[in-house]
């Protein structure tokens, strides 16, 4: 599968090293911004309207082409998102109603550009601990070379896959990445189309390394991690 993602830039080097704490319950300080350390999993949005449940392929086809706000777990399994969150379509975030729990919201480009650039090593600091060499932790590939400083902020970033798009041809979602990346929505729209909105991804090359970028589609399905207001 082809994926073209634009690289966010680590050029800022100049900048202040964010401190970080986990005392907040269900969050963490980065710096001056405070971001929640989980994927969401709500199935409502603010006013308590509930967001459609995908449970086959069917339901996120129609959901998807009819502009029916919807979630999904990941390969249908409802005991995996427990711990990881739910995958989103577009609508959820294109919808007036709001998916982000009050005082929260969910993060723009700028946002995101804010949290990467302080630190040209943020990332890794930012991905969930351990691999799966060891049993230590999600990632698939061991990073010799700053482990010690992965999940460092307490922001948790597993690889907990993604649907980078929905296969029409066959008529089938394509859960892909476990192991290897997460993506999350942004409130940003693409410039040369402003039906989609961007989302922003941690993917871990075959030598451990972490990398970041950020693109967007539509028929994608993605977490959301939401920042405070």
């Amino acid at each position: 599968m082809f994926r073209c993602l634009i690289p966010i830039s680590f050029t800022l080097l100049f900048a202040c090293q964010p401190n970080s704490t986990s005392e907040l319950s269900g969050a963490v300080r980065i710096g001056d911004q405070i971001w929640q350390d989980h994927n969401l999993n709500t199935r409502t949005f603010q006013n308590g309207d509930t967001i459609l449940m995908c449970t086959n392929h069917a339901d996120w086809w129609e959901a998807y082409h009819n502009e029916i706000p919807a979630m999904v777990y990941y390969n249908f399994e409802e005991s995996f998102a427990e711990e990881n969150g739910a995958l989103y379509n577009i609508w959820v975030l294109r919808d007036e109603r709001e998916i982000a729990p009050k005082g929260w919201r969910i993060p723009k480009q700028a946002d995101i550009e804010l949290l990467v650039r302080t630190d040209p090593s943020q990332i890794i600091k930012l991905a969930a601990a351990g691999d799966q060499s060891d049993q230590s932790g999600p990632w698939r590939y061991r990073n010799y070379t700053l482990a010690q400083k992965q999940d460092s902020l307490g922001f948790h970033a597993a690889p907990v896959g993604e649907i980078p798009n929905f296969i029409e041809a066959i008529g089938k979602i394509d859960f892909n990445g476990k192991g290897e990346t997460v993506a999350w929505w942004t409130k940003s729209k693409e410039a040369s189309d402003s039906t989609k909105f961007r989302f922003w991804n941690f993917y871990q090359g075959r030598h451990g390394n972490f990398h970041a970028g950020m693109a967007g589609y539509g028929a994608a399905g993605h977490y959301i991690r939401c920042i405070k207001e």
